[in-house]
């Protein structure tokens, strides 16, 4: 697990902007060929990159807030003797689409090397979900203060 939010939150508390992440994946792996399964090890290291205007770097107001939307994009894994070929569908537009309308813009889509396997999808296929992160960030839009209530003005009564 990451904890994304440690890291981010202390910059962006102090009024830095998320414009990058990049994921160091250190992969090894160990296969046994007897028992056909495999096993491996994985290592992340994720960077977040943070900017800000110099103009500002001395003030900590936050700027922007940030959210990592897990998506699990549908994928099939069909093989036969000596190949496996695995496809991804993405399709996240929908997704993004309507996380725009609340202001949210996308920073980064990593694909990690995570999968939840759904089941078998047919004579030699197996489908699945792999698990990619959207980073996205929205300007702090800071609410004007409510309006003085008013007495409405008194009726206005005619002279004689």
């Amino acid at each position: 697990e990451m904890d994304w939010v440690g890291v981010t939150s202390q910059y962006l508390g102090s009024g830095w902007r998320l414009v990058d992440t990049f994921m160091d994946q250190n992969n090894s792996a160990f296969r046994d060929n007897a028992f056909f399964t495999s096993k491996m090890t994985i290592n992340q290291n994720c960077i977040f990159i943070f900017e800000k205007e110099h103009s500002k770097l001395n003030d900590n107001t936050p700027q922007y807030e940030a959210t990592m939307v897990e998506y699990n994009a549908p994928g099939k894994m069909t093989g036969g003797i000596g190949t496996t070929t695995a496809t991804t569908s993405p399709a996240w537009e929908p997704v993004l689409a309507h996380l725009g309308t609340f202001g949210w813009e996308l920073v980064k889509i990593l694909d990690t090397p995570a999968m939840k396997f759904d089941g078998i999808g047919g004579f030699g296929s197996l489908t699945f979900k792999k698990v990619m992160w959207m980073f996205l960030q929205r300007k702090i839009v800071t609410s004007a203060p409510p309006a003085e209530e008013k007495s409405p003005p008194a009726p206005a009564v005619p002279s004689s």
